[in-house]
Formats: C-alpha cells, sequence, structure tokens
C-alpha cells in the first residue's frame, strides 16, 4: 500500500489510496507540508538573524515613502540612506492594501513603473544573491521581461533574471556566451519566491523557485566584473516590454547563500501570503489524481508551489519528486 497523505497547519487528510501490484512489502508515505519547504539535506534552518548576515539592501514594498523605497537591511527606513531605490513613473494606485507595488507593464518607452536600484550596489562583490518575492501576471510568461537587472543601459554586460523560459544569467563581454541557471515554471498570479545565487567560490550560478535549487551553471563571472549604472526592477537593457505584477519583498546580499538558506528566506516571505497560499494548496489538493496506478509504468506527476513539499518514507520505491522505481521482474 502505498498512500498519499496532506497536512497543513489546520488539518490533516488523507488524499488518495492507492495500491501497486508486486510493491505489497514496502510502504511509503508522501507528506505534503504547507508552511515548511522541502529541504534537500538535513542541515538545521538558519537562525532568523543569520538571514542578515551580508544583506546588502532589503526593500520590503510595504516601507516607502512615495516614490522612494527604503532600503531595511540596517533595520529601519532611512530617507537618507543612500542605499534607497525609486520607483520610477510612481501613481499611488499602484500599491495595495497589504503594500505591495503592482508594476503595470507596457512598452519601455511608456509611463509604466519600474524601480531603479542604486548604482555599484554589488560593485565589489565576488559572490551575491538576489531573491524577489513576486507575483506574475499572465501576459509576461510567454514574452521576455526581465525581473530585475545588475548592469547598464548596454546589452553586453549584465546580471538579470527573468520569467519566460525562467532563467538567471550573466555574461561581462559583447558576443561572449551567457552563462544560464535554469528555473522552474511560475503559475501566473500565485505568489513565489525566486533567488540567484552566485558563488565564488564554487564557481556556480544557481536559480531557485520557492526555495527549491532549479538549475545550477557553471561560471567564473563575477558581479564585480559588470558596470553598474542602470541597475532595475522591472526593467530590461533591451526593448522587451517592463514587467506585470506584483513585489512585495527584494533582497540583495554581497555573499552566496546556502540551500537552507535560500529555504529559510522563502518561508519568511511566504508568511506574508500563507492564507492565499493555503487557500491555492486546498484547491490543488481536491484536484490531486494520480489516475490508475496499479500498474505503475512512468513517474509521477507531483505539482509543486511554494511552501509545499513532498517526500517519501522509500525513496527506493518512489522518490519526492514522484520518481519511479521498478523492482525487476520476477
Amino acid at each position: 500500500m502505498i498512500a498519499t497523505k496532506a497536512s497543513t497547519d489546520r488539518e490533516s487528510r488523507s488524499i488518495h489510496g492507492i495500491r501497486i501490484r508486486g510493491f505489497a512489502a514496502v510502504t511509503a508515505a508522501f507528506l505534503l507540508v504547507i508552511g515548511s519547504a522541502v529541504q534537500s539535506s538535513a542541515a538545521p534552518a538558519p537562525a532568523a538573524d543569520q538571514l542578515r548576515d551580508g544583506l546588502v539592501a532589503e526593500y520590503l514594498f510595504a516601507e516607502s515613502d512615495g516614490a522612494t523605497l527604503h532600503n531595511t537591511s540596517q533595520g529601519e527606513a532611512d530617507d537618507e540612506d543612500p542605499l534607497n531605490a525609486e520607483i520610477q513613473n510612481y501613481d499611488p494606485a499602484q500599491r495595495s492594501d497589504a503594500g505591495t507595488l503592482t508594476f503595470t507593464g507596457g512598452a519601455k518607452t511608456s509611463d509604466g513603473n519600474w524601480v531603479r536600484l542604486p548604482d555599484d550596489l554589488l560593485s565589489d562583490a565576488e559572490s551575491a544573491t538576489i531573491s524577489m518575492d513576486v507575483r506574475v501576471h499572465s501576459s509576461i510568461l510567454n514574452t521576455n521581461h526581465f525581473l530585475w537587472n545588475i548592469g547598464n543601459e548596454d546589452t553586453d554586460e549584465y546580471w538579470f533574471a527573468n520569467v519566460r523560459g525562467p532563467r538567471s544569467a550573466i555574461t561581462v563581454e559583447s558576443g561572449q556566451a551567457e552563462d544560464n541557471a535554469t528555473g522552474y515554471t511560475l503559475s501566473a498570479d500565485r505568489w513565489h519566491s525566486v533567488t540567484a545565487v552566485l558563488d565564488a567560490e564554487e564557481n556556480t550560478l544557481t536559480y531557485y523557485t520557492d526555495g527549491q535549487r532549479a538549475g545550477v551553471a557553471k561560471t567564473s563571472l563575477r558581479p564585480s566584473d559588470i558596470t553598474q549604472t542602470m541597475n532595475t526592477i522591472g526593467r530590461a537593457p533591451y526593448p522587451d516590454q517592463l514587467f506585470r505584477g506584483e513585489v512585495n519583498a527584494f533582497r540583495v546580499y554581497d555573499r552566496a547563500l546556502s540551500d537552507s538558506e535560500v529555504v529559510s528566506l522563502s518561508e519568511e516571505d511566504g508568511s506574508a501570503h500563507e492564507a492565499e497560499l493555503s487557500q491555492t494548496a486546498d484547491e490543488l489538493l481536491a484536484a490531486v489524481d494520480l489516475g490508475d496506478i496499479d500498474e505503475v509504468t512512468a513517474d509521477l506527476d507531483l505539482f509543486t508551489l511554494r511552501g509545499i513539499s513532498w517526500n517519501s518514507s522509500n525513496p527506493n520505491v518512489i522518490s519526492s519528486t514522484g520518481e519511479v522505481n521498478r523492482p525487476l521482474y520476477w
């Protein structure tokens, strides 16, 4: 008997009891947990103050004064902080009751809004992490829109992240191939955490979706290699359209966060959307149908959502990603 179960902070219920012929001697339980994202190792969760280490800039979009986005990396908003950012083409109507900022999209030359980050934000950084709490509009999933960019007005050196064919990429010379780390597909109108980590010691660029490691690329490139005179949220150096969606938090570190730290950061931001994410999870769980798996011949299609993880008590039979390992025929 293999069973799938779902547990939340409100309830625990069996979703689907399934039996697989030939696996009678093996029991595997899938646990789906809301509020604690999966970790790839047994490393303990970092302390909250550890997530302040190396934090260069933090923009919590509720912490604003008109068009000014305060840098709260030191704990308090300061109108004189040189690392404050500015919302371009700002309109108070772009604010939600929850304090998030709606990015209106449109042509790069339009009056759509975007954020100008301070110059040279990571000009001395060898390693770095950028994390964004974001809800994307359906219209941008099939066209090029930068979530953020560290660079300038030219298109020959930059570090960016996007959501169409999700990836984070860096390049520093005209004509040089980009080093790309791919991400998991995002869903429209749903809060996600997307995090890019450049690790100078490991020579890697890693992209995370909702705290889960999605793609890793080898790179020897560094943020310090890039001339940073036009760092942005929601605007590309290319003539791409402006980003459309909502943003709740944006953080920049001058160090590489670990896997467990990325998980904790995703959870921290996700707590602001707990009710919404729980409702989405309930809707997904109600629609779960693994089909007739008495004769399993393919891997299981397990959905993912921020704060939800599938764990198997016997990964030798079915992994936490739904990979089925069939025994040899006897």
